[in-house]
């Protein structure tokens, strides 16, 4: 019984694996795209990334930085553990701080779950 528990969680774990490569291609070909200055996507349409201007503290500036970094959407700042915002702090050394004064992670989780019904 132990090894069908096993066998299924390790078959879900390859899934999701799969699942989150697809997506990180998709959001590498975004940023490529923007740093080649190509036209935006679609409004809305998948693979589109959020805009993270809505987030207090995020302007136009910051939102360029951010999707250089390869950072373009909700989810991934929602995600942030406190390491992860230590290193993008130090790479925004223009703003520094800034993440959790404003607390991004936390507007983050609330703007991925109205715009996509969702927890992060």
């Amino acid at each position: 019984m132990q090894c069908a528990e096993l066998s299924e969680d390790r078959h879900r774990l390859f899934a999701s694996l799969a699942d989150a490569h697809a997506e990180t291609a998709r959001y590498r070909q975004i940023v490529v795209d923007i740093e080649r200055n190509a036209p935006p996507p679609l409004l809305d349409a998948p693979g589109t990334p959020d805009d993270l201007k809505l987030i207090v503290g995020v302007g136009p500036a910051l939102e360029r930085m951010l999707y250089q970094l390869g950072i373009t959407n909700y989810r991934q700042i929602a995600r942030w553990s406190e390491r992860d915002i230590d290193e993008i702090d130090a790479r925004l050394a223009e703003f520094p701080g800034r993440i959790r004064r404003d607390a991004w992670v936390a507007q983050a989780r609330a703007l991925h779950q109205s715009k996509y019904g969702e927890r992060p």
